[in-house]
């Protein structure tokens, strides 16, 4: 497979392209990490390709990803093809290269609870999502090159990003 796009050129065999498409949740990074496995078992030098297009979802699986990545210690390029919302845009930070197409959209945003229940449970819930937030935000600042605080300040409201708005706030690294 061949990829020609503005500043530059993938080529990858059927077997290094994995994908999440739809709702980032346990099934579909569990699948994701265990077709890497895979992959780097048939080709243990290559780069391997990961397409995303979702509209996000759960925030505790960026961690499985980045730790599944770093046991099998590939080079992996991350390739947004459509959307990279909320989760999926920190799904994306996992990668060595995060490179969009020219037509990829980015949402930033903080964490949402969705919760019901016990009230307790609910305080305990929003605790939990402060500490992974802030995790996730100093994962983002390593990432993106800028200090955890404007991050934080930065996720309060809605950010939605072109590909060259994302490469300007350094959310990726060039374009396709």
């Amino acid at each position: 497979m061949k990829l020609h796009g503005q500043h530059r050129q993938i080529e990858a065999d059927r077997g290094q392209i994995l994908r999440l498409t739809g709702p980032v949740d346990s099934n579909s990074v569990s699948t994701v990490i265990f077709d890497m496995f895979e992959a780097v078992e048939r080709f243990p030098k290559r780069p391997l390709y990961l397409f995303i297009n979702s509209d996000g979802g759960d925030l505790y699986q960026v961690f499985a990803l980045q730790d599944a990545k770093a046991l099998v210690n590939v080079h992996l390029v991350t390739v947004v093809i459509g959307l990279a919302y909320s989760a999926a845009l920190f799904l994306l930070q996992v990668g060595d290269e995060r490179l969009p197409t020219p037509n990829a959209h980015f949402l930033f945003h903080a964490g949402l609870v969705d919760f019901t229940g016990a009230y307790a449970d609910g305080i305990e819930l929003i605790k939990q999502r402060q500490l992974i937030n802030e995790r996730l935000y100093q994962f983002l600042a390593e990432r993106m090159g800028r200090p955890v605080d404007e991050l934080r300040e930065l996720a309060q409201q809605d950010r939605y990003w072109s590909a060259e708005e994302a490469k300007t706030a350094g959310a990726i690294d060039g374009i396709i």
